[in-house]
């Protein structure tokens, strides 16, 4: 079985060959203790990335899946403003590219996404328009 380091690890590596494929020079830091994952070059636009995974529904939302925005995966310490430029959201059916401001100001612990257009509820998925959104790093 697959420990949460290594589902991240694979998610990392996603992302990398994702950036690749549209375009991107894209690098790993030196060691693990940037506050970033990767970081995006696009003709000298560079971004640092922090790339979060979730891979399991929550069992008591139906059908949310919720990645957590802290330094590990169960710690409570969350990021600061400028600690890395967008949030790669790293989900089973996509990649969301979402700007790191638009979550660290208004210090979200973790933020909920779901597959279908609408949650049960009827709710619209309010990170749906940075869905692949990779011309965002440009």
């Amino acid at each position: 079985m697959k420990s949460n380091k290594r589902f991240g690890e694979e998610a990392e590596a996603l992302v990398h060959y994702r950036l690749v494929q549209e375009g991107f020079d894209a690098a790993w830091p030196s060691g693990d203790s940037a506050t970033w994952d990767l970081v995006s070059d696009w003709r000298g636009s560079v971004n640092r990335l922090q790339v979060k995974s979730c891979r399991a529904k929550d069992t008591k939302t139906k059908g949310v899946y919720y990645i957590r925005i802290a330094h590990h995966a169960h710690a409570r310490t969350l990021y600061e403003p400028g600690d890395f430029d967008f949030l790669i959201a790293v989900l089973p059916w996509a990649i969301y590219v979402i700007p790191a401001d638009l979550i660290l100001l208004q210090k979200r612990i973790c933020i909920g996404f779901w597959e279908d257009e609408r949650n049960g509820r009827g709710k619209f998925c309010e990170w749906e328009k940075y869905k692949e959104a990779w011309s965002l790093l440009k």
